[in-house]
Order: C-alpha cells, then structure tokens, then sequence
C-alpha cells in the first residue's frame, strides 16, 4: 500500500482523485478524504466525477451504508453513480438492494451502460431472482446491447445460477460471439443442477473447438462426473487429457481428481494421482484426507493407515490443518486399530 497521505493542507480535484484511486480498498482512508474534502475551502461544490470517484471507493471497501448516505446527498448522477452504488450492495451482499437501485435507475431515465446491466444480472443471479433477470434481459435486448460478449457472459451466468441452464444454453447458442468465459458458465451451469452429461457435451464440444482451456472448466467437468459410474470413462479420458496439457499440477483441477475417483470408489487411483502432484497445498491435502471417510470399520485398514500417513505428511510439509481436517482424519480414525492415533490427533485440536 502507498505510504499514508497529507491530509494537512488544502488539495485540488485532481489530487484528492489520484489519492482516492491510490487508496480506492482502504475504507479508514476513503473515510480521512471524504472529511477533508468536505472541510475544503477550495471544493465548496465537487464535481460528479470526484464524487463518483469517492463513491466508487466506498464500493470498493464494500462500505454499502457510505455509498447510500454519499449517493442520496449528491446534486447530480448518472449512470456512473448508479453502477458504483449497485456494486457497493453487491459487494455487501445485499442483492435485493443492487436491484432496487437498478430499477430506480431505470425509472430516472439514466442512461444505463454495459456495466449497469452486467451489475444487475450479477444481483439477480445472487438473489436468484429468474423473473427480473428476464426483465433485465428484455430490456438489454431492447437497447441493443445484447450482442456483445460481456453481456452475453452476464446472461448466460444470470440463467444458470439461476436454475434455467436451457434459457442460458439458448443465449449461448444464439449468440454470434462467444469466449472462454461464455463456455466455463454453460459447463458449471449445468454441472450446478447435476445434469453431468450435458457438461461432458459441451466440454467435449470446446476441445474439439479448440476453445482455450482452464483449470475452472476442467475442475468443473470432472465434478459432474463425480458420483457417476456412467462417467467414470470420460473422467478417466479427461485425466489422460489434462496431463496432456499440463493441467494435472493445478491445484484445482488436482483436488477435483482426487474426489472423482474417490467418489467413484476407486480410492486407490486418488492417492495414486494425489502422490504423483507436486504442488500441494491444504486444499488438496482435505481433499485426500476426507476420502477416506467412507472407510467402514473393519475394512481397507491399510487405507486407513495410508490416510493416517497423509496426515503425518501434511505435518511434515509445515501445511496448517484446519477444522476440516481434524474432522476428516478423525472420522477416518474410527477404526479401532486408529482409535489411539485418533486420541492423540483429538489432542491438538484442543
């Protein structure tokens, strides 16, 4: 963070926007500026775009009580203002809020943009509120912004979070321009409401595209074939694949291995793929760990063992446990041959 700012002195609209800027996540700061700006003799009357600077910082610090009180005390908005207050409830979680705000814009005859539409779907898909989503929808068809791939990505998002992935699909679909962006959201969304088949066709659909790909749609297809017999094949192909590509050392995409083949029952091939990653972090360690859950007592000690073994080498790797972890080893030291390992591991964590 650059150093604290002179506050001593007054300073022109210029300066208090670059230390706005500087300062943009720093709500104590934000705070400090605002009051010398409303001390200053120089600035009786800012101008929109400061103020709209100063609010936008507001969002940033995700201080959505500031952004009201600022919002509602300016002379003047425009579409600026209204997109800077709606991601200040977005960014505080109040949805129902961003889209009040939204509506309240659209009443006031402000000039909306991409970026007041984008915030809107986003606070819709958050509140899964489908029915004014296709309100928003209608109207960014109606002011010929629904070309665009930004807002294309922002529907499609809309649709799925919202549980209408075949809405999302007739967008992705119909739409003339598409990215990496638009397929990872058609992927997740329906992986999201457990239609895994569906997820394997439109990732098979990307590769053979050749549609760049990332660890977030990789580690979303291989969890739709989590828990089904009838993908383990196409997970496996999937394995062969991202180690093709240099995908397997991902982090994400590591854990998200290990808990189809464990989910699928095959326990074996999880720690085979979790002992062949190099970069491993708490998340892939829990990830491991927990597979082991499904131990019944009387059966697979020497998984139990080997879980037991993975623990002692999150230690040794100086990798924290967290109470996911505790819970996970000491379900998977019900064992009665564990149950002695299990008391010392109770120990730490009190």
């Amino acid at each position: 963070m650059p150093p604290k700012p002179n506050l001593s002195f007054p300073i022109s609209t210029l300066t208090y926007t670059n230390l706005l800027q500087s300062y943009a996540h720093s709500l104590l700061l934000t705070k400090q500026i605002h009051a010398h700006l409303l001390k200053s003799p120089t600035l009786p009357n800012p101008s929109l775009f400061l103020l709209n600077t100063l609010l936008n910082s507001y969002s940033k610090s995700s201080d959505a009580s500031s952004a009201h009180h600022l919002f509602n005390t300016m002379p003047h908005r425009n579409s600026v203002s209204y997109n800077s207050l709606i991601s200040a409830y977005l960014h505080s979680g109040l949805h129902y809020r961003a889209i009040s705000t939204f509506i309240d814009a659209m009443y006031g005859h402000v000039k909306l943009d991409k970026f007041t539409y984008a915030a809107a779907l986003s606070a819709c898909a958050r509140a899964g509120d489908l029915d004014t989503g296709k309100v928003v929808h209608g109207l960014i068809v109606a002011g010929g912004f629904g070309r665009g791939v930004f807002l294309v990505n922002s529907l499609i998002g809309m649709y799925t979070k919202c549980g209408d992935v075949e809405m999302g699909r007739r967008v992705f679909e119909g739409s003339e321009e598409l990215d990496d962006v638009s397929w990872n959201s058609l992927v997740s969304g329906y992986e999201r409401v457990g239609l895994g088949e569906e997820a394997v066709r439109v990732f098979v659909r990307m590769v053979r595209g050749g549609v760049d790909l990332n660890s977030c749609v990789v580690g979303c297809v291989l969890k739709a074939c989590s828990g089904l017999n009838s993908l383990l094949g196409i997970g496996k192909a999937i394995h062969g694949f991202v180690v093709k590509v240099g995908l397997n050392m991902d982090v994400m995409v590591g854990s998200t291995m290990i808990d189809m083949y464990s989910k699928n029952g095959l326990l074996h091939e999880a720690v085979k793929f979790f002992r062949f990653m190099q970069d491993r972090n708490v998340v892939v360690f829990n990830t491991m760990i927990s597979a082991f859950k499904q131990v019944k007592e009387g059966t697979l000690n020497e998984l139990t063992r080997e879980a037991l073994g993975i623990y002692l080498d999150m230690q040794r790797e100086g990798i924290r446990p967290t109470k996911f972890t505790f819970s996970s080893i000491l379900k998977a030291c019900n064992l009665n041959e564990a149950f002695e390992f299990g008391k010392q591991i109770h120990g730490q964590v009190l």
